[in-house]
């Protein structure tokens, strides 16, 4: 292995590890138990691998033939036993619940998103023999970006799926926009600069944006914000109606009562 190869496997190891947090702290917050914990936290970290190994025809998929992703899922599993482990201790509870309600947990979920968004793209052109070029078809295109964003977003679907939440993709901080912009661009990129350089750029791309978009609430308009604000603007005057008619009654009564 060179020096090349030691990076990307520090990155890989770095986004499992990620995600493994991310699905770790989400379990604990729905009160699992730790056999949940560890679910939730392999689930989270290989679920898109998975999804992208059936799409593209990969059998076994990666998760089950592969000696990396035998390490990673102990590594993961051991996140998550450490999680739950310290959890029992005070004060280190307090601070998970504190980084539950704060800005580690977008953190780390962006780093997994956009470090599996990149080796999606790469397994798939490794398992569909595609090489890089500007000329590539427009559906090769297609179909590694789409890979790209499936590995990068279907752990968290699965993750949020499975503690009962809507995926974060479908409703806030543009989540979808920045894998499906870093998968297409680091198709490109990778024609044109070194490999390792097309990797970290992608990836401090996503992440950045990411992180941006949930500092600072970059959500993509609401479908039925407007119908909310009707019902909203419908109600109060519902209520206002109701009180003149009260007021109107209580007039009336003192009017008798005279």
């Amino acid at each position: 292995m060179g020096v090349s190869d030691y990076v990307i496997f520090i990155i890989q190891t770095l986004g499992a590890v990620s995600f493994a947090l991310s699905g770790s702290l989400t379990a604990m917050s729905k009160r699992m138990d730790p056999f949940g914990v560890i679910v939730i936290a392999i689930t989270t970290t290989f679920g898109g691998g998975l999804m992208r190994d059936i799409i593209i025809g990969r059998i076994p998929p990666a998760f089950f033939a592969d000696w990396d992703c035998r390490v990673w899922t102990l590594v993961c599993a051991l996140v998550a036993i450490l999680v739950v482990c310290s959890a029992s201790v005070k004060g280190v509870a307090r601070r998970i619940v504190h980084i539950q309600s704060g800005q580690f947990l977008n953190v780390v979920d962006a780093m997994g998103l956009s470090v599996f968004c990149v080796f999606g793209v790469d397994s798939a052109m490794n398992q569909l023999s595609i090489a890089p070029a500007l000329t590539i078809a427009y559906k090769d295109v297609f179909l590694l970006t789409f890979m790209g964003f499936i590995t990068g977003v279907g752990g968290g679907i699965l993750r949020d799926l499975f503690t009962g939440e809507i995926p974060m993709i479908f409703k806030k901080h543009i989540y979808a926009l920045p894998t499906i912009v870093g998968s297409l661009a680091y198709v490109y990129l990778l024609a044109l600069i070194p490999h390792l350089f097309a990797m970290l750029i992608v990836i401090v791309g996503i992440t950045v944006v990411r992180i941006l978009a949930a500092k600072f609430h970059w959500d993509l308009p609401i479908v039925y914000a407007r119908i909310e604000e009707i019902e909203k603007e419908e109600e109060a005057y519902r209520r206002k109606k109701e009180w003149s008619h009260r007021e109107a009654e209580l007039i009336n009564r003192s009017k008798k009562g005279k």
